[in-house]
């Protein structure tokens, strides 16, 4: 996909989401919609500035997300061997 394709796809989005904005009633959900219209134009601004497009289109690979961070907190009572415990397979003594 161009850039300048790109960039109009940029710009039909934020047309949606100011539109939708205008037809909400809920403050909160108004002054997000309109913060996303114009994350979205700024995009397609970037997308139109750069020569080739390629310093702004998004990087959707899976390299950019988020890695999830282990917990430091220690793991008392789960079993160290997966979800089966020692206790279950012994045997229980009939009293």
């Amino acid at each position: 996909m161009t850039a300048v394709l790109l960039a109009q796809r940029y710009d039909r989005h934020a047309d949606d989401c100011a539109r939708s904005a205008e037809q909400t009633d809920n403050p909160a959900r108004r002054a997000l919609l309109l913060k996303f219209a114009n994350q979205w134009r700024h995009e397609a601004q970037q997308l139109r500035a750069t020569e080739d497009g390629a310093l702004s289109a998004p990087n959707l690979s899976h390299s950019s997300r988020p890695t999830r961070r282990r917990s430091n907190k220690p793991s008392y009572g789960t079993p160290k061997r997966g979800i089966y415990s020692r206790r279950r397979h012994t045997r229980l003594s009939a009293a």
